[in-house]
C-alpha cells in the first residue's frame, strides 16, 4: 500500500533543505514543512501522513496520486490545486489561514474538513462529501457547491457564499440567521 521509496519520519523541512534536495518520492510521516516553496512542483504519488505545512507556497503543484492523511496546511498559498486528483482512500486534510483560490476539490472525500479563515475564491467543490465540514471565517466568493453532501456543515461564520439548496444535500447544515441571502441568491431576490 505504501510507495517503495524513502520514508521520512518526524523531520522538519525548510526552504533551504527543499532548495538543496528537492522533494524526494516517498512517505512523509509526522513531518513539518516550514516556509517551503513547492509551487508548480510534482507531488505525484507522495504520501503525507500526520504532517503540517506552515507558511509554504503549494500553488499549482501537481497532486496526482498523492495521499494527504491527518495533514494541516496553515498560512499557506495553495492556489490552483486539484485536490480531486489525490488518492481518496486515505484523505484527511485541513486548512487554516490559507489562500486556496481557484482550486478544485471535485468529488473529494472532505468529511469533517476544516477551512478556517481561508480564501476560497472560485473553488470548485462539485460532488464533494463535505459532511460536518467547518468554514468558519472563510471567504467563499463564487465557490461552486453542486451535488455536494453538506449535511451538518458549519457555515455560520462563512463569508459571501452562494449555495443552492435544491442542488445539494443539506440536512442539519448550520447557517447564521442573516445568511438567507446566500441560500436564495440564484433567485435574484433583493433581501433587505
Amino acid at each position: 500500500m505504501y510507495p517503495a521509496d524513502n520514508h521520512f519520519e518526524d523531520i522538519t523541512f525548510t526552504v533551504d533543505t527543499i532548495a538543496a534536495n528537492g522533494i524526494l518520492p516517498g512517505i512523509y510521516e509526522g513531518c513539518r514543512f516550514e516556509g517551503c516553496d513547492l509551487s508548480s512542483r510534482s507531488l505525484n504519488g507522495l504520501w503525507f501522513i500526520d504532517s503540517t505545512f506552515n507558511n509554504c507556497n503549494l500553488s499549482n503543484a501537481n497532486l496526482t496520486g498523492s495521499t494527504w492523511n491527518g495533514v494541516w496546511i496553515r498560512d499557506c498559498q495553495a492556489m490552483g490545486l486539484a485536490f480531486g486528483d489525490c488518492h481518496s482512500a486515505l484523505y484527511d486534510v485541513h486548512f487554516e489561514g490559507c489562500r486556496l483560490d481557484y482550486s478544485s476539490f471535485l468529488k473529494s472525500p472532505l468529511r469533517g474538513a476544516r477551512y478556517i479563515r481561508c480564501s476560497l475564491l472560485q473553488v470548485d467543490f462539485s460532488g464533494a462529501d463535505l459532511r460536518e465540514a467547518d468554514f468558519s471565517l472563510s471567504i467563499l466568493t463564487a465557490a461552486l457547491f453542486k451535488d455536494c453532501n453538506l449535511e451538518k456543515c458549519d457555515f455560520r461564520e462563512a463569508i459571501d457564499f452562494g449555495i443552492d439548496p435544491s442542488c445539494n444535500r443539506m440536512r442539519d447544515a448550520r447557517f447564521a440567521p442573516d445568511a438567507l441571502e446566500g441560500l436564495l441568491r440564484k433567485y435574484g431576490l433583493n433581501i433587505r
